[in-house]
């Protein structure tokens, strides 16, 4: 009896936090796919639409399926996907970066290559974060992890929104007299 006992598998005790944590960050991700579909289907008036709306709709896409399963993170067809988008992402940000170092006339939120800048690195952000969801002992942060995991995901899930709407907001935040 003790042998058939021993050889069936243990079942991993979760801690009631751990759960918490799960849906937070399966609600983050939601988000953020929602997100990321609203600023991909904003720039068809963009003058280059194809091009953000491939950079939007791809992390919409990848972290939609993060949000529904999270341990895909670590499937090796999404973590290649996501590490070719983000290097692309980071290549587009260092051109933009340079673009606005060297012809930059107003602050960088009124340009628009400041604002595809900060998309850029949104997408890089939260595809990083995503990728180390799926095991986030094997990434170099892990003690950083857990705060992050359950403090910083909601956090973080708000800033872009704050960035999207901060445009639509007037240039002073006091009503005219």
């Amino acid at each position: 009896m003790e042998a058939a006992a021993a050889s069936l598998p243990r079942l991993k005790r979760e801690s009631p936090s751990a759960g918490a944590s799960s849906r937070v960050w399966r609600l983050s991700n939601l988000v953020m796919a929602v997100f990321f579909g609203l600023a991909g289907a904003v720039q068809v008036n963009d003058p280059d639409p194809g091009l953000w709306i491939v950079a939007y709709s791809v992390p919409a896409a990848l972290t939609l399926v993060v949000g529904l399963s999270p341990p895909i993170a670590d499937n090796i067809v999404w973590r290649s996907l996501s590490d070719l988008h983000s290097a692309a992402c980071l290549v587009g940000s260092a051109i933009l970066g340079y673009s606005l170092f060297t012809n930059a006339q107003k602050s960088i939120f009124h340009e628009e290559e400041g604002r595809e800048l900060f998309g850029l690195l949104i997408v890089t952000v939260w595809m990083s974060l995503c990728r180390r969801s799926a095991n986030p002992w094997k990434s170099y942060s892990w003690v950083l992890w857990d705060p992050l995991e359950q403090c910083g995901s909601g956090a973080a899930g708000e800033i872009p929104w704050v960035g999207f709407t901060w445009p639509l907001q007037s240039s002073s935040p006091f009503p005219p007299l």
